[in-house]
């Protein structure tokens, strides 16, 4: 069953001239481990938004230069708008329709390390940000394989194409072996956090 994004109730802003017209934030809940499915945001002000609705601390950009450009979205000023909401907002882009990087994957995961409450969109709310969030939850919090897809897929309209080979293969790099279960052990899961934590502070 594929549920459709919730709208955000829009306060007024009036604070630091936001300009910025943007059709509303939509999201999906993926769990409840504070994890946020979303669409773009466009202006500043949606920084505000997203902050006071959700109570996010940290947004994930999957977003292309390019599609970015193309809708004229601002990153520069949305990162600054972004922490005076307390947010901190990542740009960790990743080409659509292309297959996804195994060390572009680490690194968008690994940004995501010690997030209270997190936001990932792409372009679409579509299959880079459903992959990042299966990997996440896979790696992070040591949830199967299975049931992050089937989680995921469950509310997110990219949850039937999560790259799940792309995990598959970043896995293995993360631990450094061949072959991967289902379910990481206890050793796999604690040398796959400490590695996705040592990438955060090379970041």
């Amino acid at each position: 069953m594929t549920s459709t994004f919730r709208t955000v109730a829009r306060p007024p802003v009036v604070e630091r001239n936001l300009s910025h017209i943007s059709p509303d934030l939509g999201y999906i809940k993926v769990s409840n481990k504070g994890v946020y499915i979303g669409t773009p945001l466009y202006g500043p002000q949606d920084a505000h938004h997203l902050a006071a609705a959700l109570n996010v601390d940290m947004v994930l950009c999957l977003q292309t230069a390019a599609e970015l450009d193309a809708l004229d979205i601002n990153l520069e000023r949305l990162v600054q708008e972004a922490s005076f909401a307390g947010m901190h907002h990542v740009h960790a882009p990743l080409e659509a329709g292309l297959p996804i990087p195994a060390e572009s994957l680490v690194k968008a995961v690994a940004s995501l390390i010690d997030s209270r409450k997190m936001y990932v969109h792409d372009a679409d709310g579509g299959a880079r940000a459903a992959t990042v969030v299966v990997a996440f939850h896979y790696w992070v919090c040591n949830m199967s394989m299975a049931k992050a897809v089937s989680m995921v897929d469950a509310v997110c309209v990219g949850g039937s194409n999560v790259a799940t080979e792309v995990i598959a293969v970043a896995t293995q790099t993360l631990l450094g072996e061949d072959g991967v279960e289902d379910v990481l052990d206890a050793a796999q899961h604690a040398l796959v956090v400490d590695a996705l934590r040592a990438v955060k502070q090379d970041a």
